[in-house]
């Protein structure tokens, strides 16, 4: 016999956090999944720089589970955003769909509110957004930044605080402020954490690009998830830096509320 309690999957398109949000699904009763596996990302990037989009449903379909005993999924935003959304609202006709956008709006706010203009009189469909002043500037749905109780079953800890703050990051403008952050907190004795990752270049990007089809790792400065965590475990605090115009809660901040027993 089928429990009340809604089934939720949610379709991630962050692989870096993937392995972590997994244990949602045993601790919190979310189902989680990647869009596209490391193989089917590939494939999908031919077909989508070739203009054969119209491709993309019928590979999905042999990338994912049945959905037919779940009650919602929820969809972070992404280029694939759209079709994904017309695909799910046609083959699950009792699903309830929740498009949730957790990135500032700037030129792609148009996508979102054509979709929510698009299923506006359909109540299965959802079009919300992580930050207050874009809801209101758009008229989408909020939906603050949320977090895993598993995540913070596993990595909250009782060890001894060894960093004032820590940040980790893409530069994004913010590098030089960050540096002189560091330099303040350091001539003041405080020890301080900050791994800031380079913006790629052009000839990095098209690298990037090139060797995620052909299947070769790069790391670009990334830190694994799992070590972002401890350090967050052993600072008294978390250093969040804003985009311009950004009012809604990063994933920074959640880290900060929920993974420090005391502060």
């Amino acid at each position: 016999m089928r429990s009340n309690k809604k089934r939720v999957f949610f379709l991630y398109n962050w692989p870096s956090l993937y392995s972590f949000v997994q244990e949602a699904e045993r601790l919190d009763g979310v189902s989680v999944s990647l869009i596209w596996n490391r193989h089917f990302d590939r494939l999908v990037n031919v077909f989508w720089k070739i203009g054969l989009k119209s491709v993309l449903p019928f590979l999905f379909a042999f990338n994912l589970k049945s959905l037919v005993d779940y009650d919602v999924i929820i969809l972070p935003d992404s280029r694939h955003t759209p079709w994904l959304v017309d695909y799910f609202h046609e083959k699950y006709p009792k699903l309830k769909i929740i498009v949730w956008v957790w990135n500032t709006l700037w030129s792609n706010a148009n996508i979102y509110v054509a979709l929510k203009k698009k299923y506006e009189h359909d109540e299965r469909v959802v079009v919300a957004t992580f930050d207050l002043l874009d809801s209101r500037k758009y008229n989408l749905c909020y939906i603050p930044n949320f977090y895993f109780s598993s995540i913070v079953k596993r990595y909250r800890t009782s060890r001894p605080v060894k960093y004032l703050t820590i940040f980790v990051g893409v530069e994004k403008g913010r590098g030089q402020t960050i540096q002189q952050l560091k330099a303040m907190f350091e001539c003041i004795g405080k020890n301080v954490y900050f791994h800031v990752i380079p913006n790629r270049k052009k000839w990095q990007n098209i690298w990037h690009k090139v060797s995620k089809f052909l299947g070769i790792k790069t790391s670009a400065g990334l830190m694994p998830y799992e070590d972002i965590l401890d350090l967050v475990d052993q600072s008294q605090s978390v250093l969040d830096i804003s985009n311009e115009g950004q009012s809604g809660m990063t994933l920074r901040v959640m880290e900060a509320l929920f993974l420090r027993e005391s502060w």
